[in-house]
């Protein structure tokens, strides 16, 4: 695939996530704290939440190199074969996409379901 193609998949996940974040801490935010009298979130705000908390609770890591990891351990995670080194990493990537976008929609349902 094409590397510039890969580098728009990361940072468009990444606009959808933070977005989709937004979309979801807003009606949390009309279905919870409205009702407590403080005052409606519209979706730009909720955009700026969203950045601060994210900014305020990261944790950085050190990186997980595919490369120093067992080949059998390797394999088994990623279903993958070891030797192109750059399939599993955008692998990686693609599950962290998936989880950027899940995740926002699985807490938008259950607030739903609570509300």
């Amino acid at each position: 695939m094409n590397t510039w193609f890969r580098v728009g998949v990361v940072y468009g996940g990444f606009c959808l996530g933070l977005f989709l974040k937004a979309f979801v801490v807003s009606w949390l935010w009309h279905w919870y704290a409205v009702p407590f009298g403080v005052m409606e979130l519209d979706f730009f705000h909720a955009v700026g939440v969203v950045l601060l908390v994210s900014f305020l609770t990261t944790v950085h890591r050190a990186p997980m190199y595919p490369l120093y990891l067992p080949k059998s351990y390797l394999e088994k995670l990623t279903g993958l074969n070891t030797s192109d080194v750059a399939e599993i990493r955008w692998h990686m990537v693609k599950e962290g996409l998936f989880m950027m976008i899940f995740n926002p929609l699985f807490v938008l349902f259950v607030g739903w379901l609570f509300s």
